[in-house]
C-alpha cells in the first residue's frame, strides 16, 4: 500500500493540470529508488551527491544503485527497487527506449517514475528544458560570433548522442537553427555527428576526439569553425582534438554542464571552449526530492499534475565565470 495516502487525502487543494502543493503541506515519509548511470563525469558526481544529501536532509529513505548505463542492469535494478517496496523511481540513466518501456510497466503497477534530463513516455521529467537550453546557447553564441567573427561562421559541427533521444538533441539543434536563421551560416554547412560509438554505454572520448579531428581535416581552409557539444565531456574531447590539430584560433566550442575541467579552462581563458551551459547539478537533489513529494501527493489525492519540472540555468563564459565560480579551480 502506498505511503502518504491517509495524510494526503485530507489536504484540500484546487484540482487541475500543473497544480502544486505548498511545501508545508508535503510529507517526506516515502522511499525513493534511484537508478543512475554512474559517477563518470563531474555533472553526475555532483547531482548524485546532491540527491543523497537531500534525502538525508528530508528524512527520505533512499535505495540507489549505479547501472553503468546498461539497459539490462537498469531493468534489473528497478525491478529490485519495486520488490523492495519503493514509492517512486528516480532514474538518471538517460536511455530513451529502455526508460519508456520501464515507465510504462511501472505505471501499470501504480508506481510513478521521474526521469532526470531525458524524456520517457509515461514518466515524469525533471531537468533542463532542452529546447530552452538550445535557445539560450544560440543567443549566447550569436552575440559571441557578432563580436568576434564579424557575424560569420564558416561551418558548424553539432555533436550529439543519438541514444539520448530527439528531445535531448534540441539543446544543440535549436542553437544551430538560430544561427542559420540569423544568416550566420549556410544550412548545408551544418553537419550533425552522432558520437554514440558502437557498444559504448558512456561517452567514448577517444572516439569523439577522432570524429572532430576528421571534421577539422575535412575543413582545412575554414577559419571560423563552431562546434556545439551536447555535454562537456564531448566538448572537452573536441577541445583536445582542436589542440592536437593546432586549430585553437580557428575553432570555438560551446558545451553543456560546467564540469570542473571546463570551468578551469574558462577561468584560465585557455583552449577553444568559449562557454558552457550551467544546469547547477548541486541544486538537483533538493529540487528532485521536492518534486517526488509533489508527485506522490498529487497521485495519492487523485489530482492531475503536469509531467514536466524544469531547472533553469545560464551560459557561463570567460566574461562571467568568476561571478558563478569565484574560487579558482585547481
Amino acid at each position: 500500500m502506498r505511503k502518504l495516502l491517509a495524510i494526503i487525502l485530507s489536504i484540500c487543494l484546487c484540482a487541475g493540470v500543473g497544480s502544486a502543493f505548498a511545501e508545508e503541506d508535503l510529507n517526506y515519509d516515502f522511499t525513493v529508488g534511484f537508478s543512475c548511470m554512474g559517477n563518470y563525469n563531474n555533472f553526475w558526481i555532483v547531482a548524485n551527491e546532491s540527491i543523497v544529501q537531500a534525502c538525508e536532509d528530508k528524512g527520505v529513505e533512499l535505495h540507489w544503485t549505479i547501472n553503468d548505463r546498461d539497459a539490462s542492469k537498469m531493468k534489473t535494478v528497478i525491478d529490485t527497487f519495486v520488490m523492495q517496496g519503493v514509492d517512486i523511481i528516480v532514474d538518471g540513466t538517460v536511455l530513451t527506449e529502455t526508460g519508456t518501456a520501464i515507465a510504462r510497466d511501472l505505471k501499470k503497477e501504480g508506481i510513478p517514475m521521474l526521469s532526470i534530463d531525458c524524456v520517457y513516455e509515461d514518466a515524469y521529467f525533471f531537468g533542463i528544458d532542452n529546447g530552452d537550453v538550445g535557445n539560450t546557447i544560440g543567443a549566447f553564441t550569436k552575440e559571441w560570433v557578432e563580436n568576434n567573427w564579424n557575424g560569420e561562421i564558416d561551418c558548424i559541427q553539432v555533436l550529439f548522442n543519438e541514444a539520448n533521444g530527439e528531445v535531448n538533441k534540441l539543446r544543440v539543434s535549436n542553437a544551430a537553427d538560430m544561427l542559420i536563421d540569423a544568416g550566420m551560416v549556410a544550412e548545408e554547412n551544418v553537419i550533425y555527428t552522432n558520437i554514440n560509438s558502437s557498444g559504448a554505454t558512456v561517452t567514448d572520448v577517444s572516439y569523439v576526439r577522432s570524429l572532430v579531428v576528421d571534421y577539422l581535416t575535412a575543413h582545412p581552409d575554414d577559419d571560423n569553425i563552431l562546434i556545439l557539444a551536447q555535454t562537456d565531456d564531448q566538448g572537452t574531447a573536441a577541445n583536445s582534438a582542436v589542440l592536437s590539430s593546432d586549430r585553437t584560433e580557428e575553432v570555438a566550442i560551446v558545451s553543456i554542464n560546467c564540469d570542473t575541467a571546463v570551468v578551469k579552462m574558462l577561468q584560465e581563458e585557455s583552449g577553444s571552449i568559449i562557454g558552457s551551459f550551467n544546469a547547477n547539478p548541486a541544486g538537483y537533489g533538493a529540487q528532485i526530492i521536492d518534486v517526488c513529494a509533489q508527485i506522490l501527493a498529487a497521485e495519492a489525492a487523485g489530482e492531475e499534475i503536469g509531467p514536466n519540472f524544469n531547472n533553469k540555468g545560464v551560459v557561463v563564459s570567460r566574461d562571467n565565470v568568476w561571478e558563478y565560480f569565484p574560487d579558482p579551480v585547481e
